[in-house]
């Protein structure tokens, strides 16, 4: 993966394919025209780590700028990115090789609706949680009968959503099987507003978990939603790595509002 040490900061949080490693491959070509295919074996927002064969490897020069192309069959729309050639490191038959890309907006923006939404699906996908449990309230509603009630956010993917509400809130909506939630983001200048299919009602300790999953044909703009959540789960994967090492925390209890 990209070699973040060399920008003095910790590398971003990644996805690793593991057996999915030759689902989705690339062509990198440099400016001498020449074009070397490989295969993904992890991403993240910064950058893609790609495997080639060791014979091919000498083509690609650290620092040099490349234009990545992902392909194969998992691959929806064509998505080509520049990006910069960071790190070489020899394995056996094959070479791992790190790329930066150079616009990270314009991969944010195409990786959910393109080409590595397929990695968040493959085995469920990563959830994420707030910074402090129950700083996130989430709104729930039942757009039929308007009825509304309110929770917190426990944990959040490109697919769904976990909220945590309380009994009486459960009770409004216990025979229904679709809501209606809004919870805004940090670093998200607007609030999300999603459709999804109640999953599961779950008794807890302190209330009742609900999970619900999103529904892309029947909420608005579903892609730009989409995206500002996988910007969420990444910053947030982030974070957690930075802290694994670090004693836990003792977090307040999340209030209810009815």
């Amino acid at each position: 993966m990209v070699d973040a040490t060399s920008r003095g900061k910790r590398r971003s949080y990644r996805i690793d394919l593991g057996q999915d490693l030759c689902v989705i491959g690339v062509r990198i070509a440099t400016k001498d025209g020449v074009t070397t295919p490989g295969w993904v074996f992890d991403v993240s927002t910064d950058g893609v780590g790609v495997r080639v064969p060791t014979r091919d490897a000498s083509r690609l020069c650290l620092g040099e700028t490349a234009e990545i192309a992902f392909v194969g069959e998992r691959v929806g729309r064509p998505l080509t990115l520049s990006a910069v050639i960071r790190d070489h490191r020899p394995q056996d038959a094959l070479h791992r090789i790190g790329l930066e890309f150079v616009d990270r907006r314009k991969f944010e923006e195409s990786a959910v609706s393109g080409v590595l939404h397929a990695l968040f699906n493959r085995r469920g996908a990563i959830r994420v949680g707030p910074e402090r449990e129950g700083s996130i309230s989430v709104t729930l509603e039942d757009r039929e009968s308007g009825t509304r009630g309110h929770g917190g956010l426990l944990d959040l993917s490109v697919t769904g959503v976990a909220v945590l509400v309380s009994p009486k809130v459960e009770a409004r909506f216990r025979t229904k099987d679709r809501l209606t939630v809004t919870f805004g983001l940090p670093d998200e200048s607007l609030p999300l507003h999603l459709e999804g299919a109640v999953s599961y009602r779950t008794l807890d300790k302190k209330g009742v978990r609900y999970g619900l999953v999103f529904d892309p044909a029947r909420s608005e703009d579903f892609e730009k939603q989409e995206a500002a959540i996988h910007r969420f789960v990444l910053d947030r994967g982030a974070a957690t790595n930075r802290r694994r090492k670090r004693p836990a925390l003792n977090r307040p209890r999340p209030g209810f509002r009815s």
